[in-house]
């Protein structure tokens, strides 16, 4: 009995070393720390561990041999988490000059507009059509939304941004603002929510004005393997539909 065991033991590590000289890095799932933004609903369900962003980055990372670790943040403090080094990965991310880390190719992309109520009449063709009236922007939204934005808002009668997409619709529908810039998405995600709500306001008819490009965003790496590797995964996994069929789960 003592020699089975013996045996059955050495069989049990052998096992065990093959294992770790065999499976990438140092340990069976690698943790990633990947900083979300909080408040982005259908992308992110902060503390839910779903959403189309969640979802498509930890694909990829699953098929790299990664365990996603979701660290939820403001989007203000995406950035600031990313640079001093608290996370691994930065989400929503744009190239900058003199940026460090490693930037993926685009993995997302969010459908950015201007939106006023109906029963307003608001004409809205060109960014300049802003100037004199009150704006109230997604949080960043003029870093994010180029040169052009920041300049339209400048000439705004009010201008402010802010990280609470529940209030900006709240905001419209009781008139306190003419216009909000948002994902369209995220908008009337949370236009279901507020229906539901015991909030005083309801959505209304509202008009979409597509002032703005697609904005396509990347991720942020410390590690230019693990980009390198990210990238060629979320290439395979696009041309197996994998992205846009956990995008059709959330209606998108």
């Amino acid at each position: 009995m003592l020699l089975r065991s013996l045996v059955s033991m050495r069989c049990v590590l052998a096992v065990g070393l093959w294992l770790a000289c065999c499976l990438p890095g140092d340990a069976w799932a690698r943790e990633v720390r990947v900083a979300f933004g909080t408040m982005r609903e259908p992308f992110v369900f902060a503390g839910k561990h779903r959403g189309i962003e969640v979802e498509i980055v930890r694909t990829v990372l699953q098929r790299l041999g990664y365990e996603l670790v979701p660290v939820y943040v403001p989007n203000a403090r995406i950035k600031y988490e990313f640079e001093q080094r608290l996370v691994d990965v930065a989400t929503t991310a744009q190239p900058e000059p003199g940026a460090e880390g490693y930037f993926s190719e685009p993995y997302i992309a969010f459908e950015n507009v201007a939106i006023t109520l109906a029963a307003r009449k608001i004409s809205l063709n060109k960014l300049a059509d802003l100037a004199g009236l009150r704006v109230v922007g997604f949080q960043k939204a003029s870093q994010f939304l180029g040169e052009d934005y920041k300049q339209a808002v400048s000439r705004c009668a009010d201008y402010r941004e802010t990280a609470d997409q529940m209030g900006q619709n709240r905001l419209l529908y009781r008139g306190g603002a003419d216009v909000i810039v948002r994902e369209r998405h995220i908008f009337e995600y949370q236009n279901k929510l507020l229906a539901d709500s015991p909030f005083a306001e309801k959505p209304q008819p509202v008009e979409i004005h597509r002032l703005f490009p697609p904005s396509v965003y990347r991720l942020r790496f410390h590690d230019m393997a693990l980009r390198d590797a990210f990238d060629l995964e979320l290439a395979a996994i696009t041309q197996l539909g994998i992205p846009a069929a956990i995008a059709r789960k959330y209606g998108y």
